[in-house]
């Protein structure tokens, strides 16, 4: 089949990384073009036929808010999908089965140009998201912008064929920002991880790390995280908290000792986390503070895949408590400082003596060859 992927972003952003993955393994199993307005690849995409770099411009970023609240239109978006459209019949690209657009959000223009050239192609509009259009509220404010938003993702989404999400709380939320075509298909498409199980070496005892990578925003907080560390460390001296690509203000720390200060270490951006994971003793992953919340952290579909203990700050009704509850090696808590505390206590005592063999089923799960085996389930049947 011949599927043209339609996507802002290929590598360098967390969505990128993303798509570059689901694009190198659907270039094993199609022929695959791809149009993009940013391409810095980490993994080699020579199976992929033909790339198309086309730059986005982008308007001032105060003038560009202010029309999407005033009129609910993304202008420099709509700019690069007609420029896009413009270009596929350009270069006469009409042979194509299938047009696959993946978005995020604050990025809508592959889907805009997917909804042009499979009406000019006469062929099916797929979109994957990787993040809820909009968001739900408790992650942005519901204001005029937040409303332009919703119209805007109303009215990009309501002709396409096909639509997908990264879990299925978040496909089932993303389905109610629109009014669905008859008949379209639905599913989803797992953050899919990259490369082997790693098996890092034993730990010694002489001391203790726990790990966080990435950003921290939203309504995902730090605060229980850094609180049970205090408490942990006043019984593990020698225990130290390092966060990777991540910023923490002052704030944060305002009530620690220079002592406790000492113990939490900020690196910048890694690309490479090897040294980092085979010092630690636990991997930190932390949900938004929301009742019914719909991500599913993408670092913890990385941390699976790594022989070591992972502490989930998460919510009783997230993906995350749904896919990873009852696994031994994964110690799911509540936004409490008392259950954090408990499980970085357990982590300690028990860094050597964990069985990671009960994570084999969610490493599966979402192993890349085993979500693009799903997604070429839908494909096949739908064409």
């Amino acid at each position: 089949m011949k599927i043209l992927i339609i996507t802002m972003n290929v590598g360098r952003t967390a969505p990128g990384i993303v798509f570059e993955r689901l694009i190198y393994g659907l270039s094993k199993h199609h022929t695959i073009d791809v149009i993009t307005s940013d391409y810095d690849p980490g993994v080699d995409l020579s199976d992929v036929k033909n790339i198309i770099d086309l730059r986005l411009t982008h308007l001032n970023s105060k003038i560009s808010k202010l029309l999407l609240t005033l009129f609910a239109v993304d202008v420099s978006a709509k700019i690069w999908a007609k420029k896009t459209a413009a270009e596929v019949r350009r270069r006469n690209l009409n042979d194509y089965d299938l047009v696959f657009s993946f978005a995020s959000y604050g990025h809508y223009a592959a889907a805009m140009a997917g909804n042009i050239i499979s009406s000019q192609l006469g062929i099916r509009h797929f979109v994957y998201s990787v993040d809820a259009i909009p968001p739900p509220v408790g992650w942005l404010k519901n204001d005029m912008f937040y409303r332009s938003i919703k119209k805007l993702t109303a009215n990009l989404f309501r002709s396409v064929d096909g639509i997908f999400s990264a879990n299925h709380k978040m496909l089932k939320y993303q389905t109610t920002t629109f009014k669905p075509k008859k008949n379209i298909i639905k599913g989803v498409i797992y953050n899919p991880s990259f490369g082997e199980v790693q098996q890092y070496p034993e730990l010694g005892d002489e001391s203790n790390m726990f790990l966080y990578t990435g950003g921290i925003y939203g309504p995902r907080k730090i605060d229980y995280i850094l609180a049970a560390f205090r408490n942990v460390f006043k019984e593990y001296p020698n225990v130290v908290i390092e966060f990777v690509g991540t910023k923490l203000n002052e704030e944060a720390l305002s009530n620690f000792t220079a002592e406790e200060r000492k113990a939490i270490v900020v690196h910048p951006f890694a690309k490479d986390l090897t040294p980092f994971y085979k010092r630690a003793t636990a991997l930190l992953d932390i949900d938004a503070e929301l009742e019914d919340d719909i991500f599913l952290s993408s670092k913890i579909t990385n941390y699976i895949n790594i022989n070591r203990v992972i502490i989930s700050e998460t919510g009783t009704n997230s993906p995350s408590h749904q896919i990873f509850k009852n696994i031994g090696s994964i110690l799911q808590c509540g936004h409490n400082v008392e259950e954090i505390t408990n499980a970085m206590r357990r982590a300690i005592n028990t860094k050597n003596k964990v069985d990671f063999s009960d994570r084999e089923e969610v490493i599966n799960l979402f192993k890349l060859e085993n979500v693009v085996a799903e997604i070429n389930k839908v494909i096949d049947n739908e064409n």
